[in-house]
């Protein structure tokens, strides 16, 4: 699972995926789906920068959710 998750990040680096996952429930995230988680990430394209925000289960209710 981990190697999956490992995968999945390193593929943000590529600066046309860096966007790829959906908006996220808090402004200015962007989240990827690696079921059963959920990868929080933002984008600084500015620094040419992407930050892990937090990796969740996907049946964890989170603050915000719609």
């Amino acid at each position: 699972m981990i190697a999956r998750i490992e995968e999945k990040v390193t593929r943000l680096a590529t600066p046309e995926l860096a966007h790829m996952g959906r908006p996220g429930f808090v402004e200015g995230t962007r989240e990827l789906l690696e079921w059963p988680y959920i990868i929080v990430y933002k984008v600084h394209d500015d620094r040419d920068e992407i930050v892990i925000v937090t990796i969740v289960h996907g049946a964890r209710e989170r603050e915000g959710q719609r």
